[in-house]
């Protein structure tokens, strides 16, 4: 579990983990399930929620503690970029 969770965390030459490439809820689920951190932020300052595409893999990601109010470089949060965490919110 030790290594799955620091493989999880490990961010490649522009900040991003694995989960900021996450495609689906199966990805997503294990991910989040070995400890990867929902928060973290690549070099752009944009965590996965920021990349995220489905409003399934985005409601995991938020209950697994994401923050939706975590803002990129450019002062942009998730919702800025994508339709899906609007859904989110509105329709939950």
């Amino acid at each position: 579990m030790v290594v799955a969770k620091s493989w999880a965390n490990r961010p490649d030459n522009l900040g991003r983990t694995p989960l900021h490439f996450a495609s689906g809820t199966r990805d997503t689920t294990l991910m989040l399930r070995v400890g990867a951190d929902p928060n973290t932020q690549d070099n752009l300052g944009r965590t996965p929620l920021h990349y995220t595409k489905t409003l399934e893999t985005a409601a995991l990601m938020l209950a697994a503690g994401a923050d939706a109010s975590i803002k990129d470089c450019y002062g942009y949060a998730p919702s800025h970029y994508n339709a899906t965490i609007l859904q989110y919110f509105y329709f939950q």
